[in-house]
């Protein structure tokens, strides 16, 4: 046993040094290659805390890991008929667990007992919440429509552009408190429905992890149940009443970006609580509290 442990550690630091052979020199040709666009970005830049390389580099690297898991998929008889849905899910796992890691990381702090500090005061992971996230979503709706499909329902285009745009307008920093938990922290949510995702696309999966596919199903209800309905409720009353502070004591930096943070958040509130009535009445069914109506013919 030990010579068998043995030999997988050499073969595992092989295999290690062989990936960091490769990737050296494949993100120093990244870098080199969006270094013009990086240059005619970084003139425009008016945001302190945005950091142009790292989210140009970000979503090169991201439609490139996309392009070659599609080409691994295609060639994979489970996901052939969808290469380009189930890279979509493999490759967005990586922003999404960045995202979590850095809402939990930081949801440890202190709340600011004032309103000035829960909306002004600077958060680095804010920072690279907002910069993770405009990279997630412009490859989002890239993807969606190269790949269209599922991907390209309004819904989620409304989804992207709403986030999209809070990430770079609060990058000032604004709301920085908030966006630890509605930038960060709710993504937990996201990862059983990515894997969840992948077994509704690809049922023959299903039939190999039956208990992996019941148990994301239910991590991924109970997430969303208590991150996306009750504690987006919970901390959006409180978004909303310090917004609507600013704006009565006229102390806002820019009544603009508080109104368009508002709305986007109602907007997203919205799709919430959608999303929440069709996990409540799918979980409903799952543990047979209901039952569907049959048609008569």
């Amino acid at each position: 046993v030990l010579t068998c442990l043995f030999a997988v550690r050499v073969r595992c630091l092989r295999a290690m040094a062989a990936v960091e052979g490769f990737m050296t020199p494949a993100l120093e040709a990244l870098r080199t290659g969006v270094a013009p666009v990086v240059a005619a970005f970084e003139p425009y830049n008016q945001y302190e805390h945005l950091d142009v390389a790292y989210v140009v580099e970000g979503v090169a690297l991201m439609y490139l890991a996309w392009a070659a898991a599609t080409l691994v998929c295609s060639v994979t008889p489970v996901f052939k008929n969808a290469p380009m849905y189930a890279a979509y899910c493999f490759v967005g796992m990586v922003p999404i667990c960045m995202l979590t890691y850095e809402g939990l990381m930081s949801f440890h702090e202190p709340t600011p007992e004032t309103v000035e500090g829960r909306t002004y005061d600077f958060y680095d992971a804010s920072a690279r919440i907002c910069m993770i996230q405009i990279i997630y979503q412009v490859f989002g709706i890239g993807v969606a429509f190269i790949a269209q499909g599922t991907l390209l329902s309004t819904i989620m285009i409304v989804h992207h552009v709403c986030t999209l745009t809070l990430g770079f307008i609060n990058l000032n920093p604004f709301v920085h408190y908030h966006i630890i938990f509605f930038g960060g922290v709710i993504e937990l949510s996201n990862i059983p429905l990515s894997v969840m995702d992948i077994f509704k696309s690809f049922p023959e999966l299903q039939d190999i992890a039956p208990a992996l596919n019941n148990i994301c199903r239910y991590l991924f209800a109970i997430f969303f149940l208590v991150l996306r309905v009750a504690l987006w409720l919970t901390y959006g009353l409180r978004f909303h009443l310090d917004c609507i502070e600013l704006l009565r004591t006229g102390t806002a930096h820019s009544n603009a970006t508080v109104v368009i943070n508002q709305v986007l958040n109602l907007i997203l509130t919205a799709m919430q609580l959608l999303w929440a009535s069709k996990v409540v009445k799918s979980l409903l069914k799952a543990l047979g509290l209901t039952s569907s109506k049959k048609k008569s013919v």
